[in-house]
């Protein structure tokens, strides 16, 4: 009966929010649009300032590793067994869940850049 089932495109949409939501993270990072605690981070001045601006990307990139190891290992055991979506059309999971672990692997790039040109900084003692 028409109306009652949902269409092909919206069951899988999950798939292409979660690929913008890790590609869209790096690019987020490089122009400093991700949240912080502003209220702290406003107080810190000179070095203490650049110690935040190292720990605070080391905490992102921890987490990220995190991602890039998990998802790659979901992503490779989808490709193993030829994992399909559960619509009619029997879509690869593959490319999907592999651009998470990618996206990761980007923001981790972003971030230890991030982290050392913050200690290059540091270590120069420029205010």
């Amino acid at each position: 009966q028409l109306g009652r089932e949902p269409l092909t495109p919206a069951v899988d949409r999950r798939d292409e929010e979660a690929l913008i939501f890790f590609l869209a993270a790096a690019y987020t990072e490089v122009h400093e649009g991700h949240i912080r605690i502003d209220f702290l981070y406003e107080k810190f001045r000179g070095k203490t300032k650049t110690v935040a601006d190292i720990f605070i990307p080391f905490i992102g990139l921890c987490w990220g590793l995190m991602v890039v190891w998990q998802g790659s290992r979901v992503a490779f055991h989808s490709y193993a067994i030829g994992a399909r979506s559960s619509d009619a059309m029997m879509w690869p999971l593959f490319p999907s869940q592999i651009m998470v672990p990618i996206g990761s692997a980007l923001l981790c790039l972003v971030l230890i850049g991030k982290i050392v040109k913050n200690i290059v900084h540091l270590t120069k003692g420029k205010e």
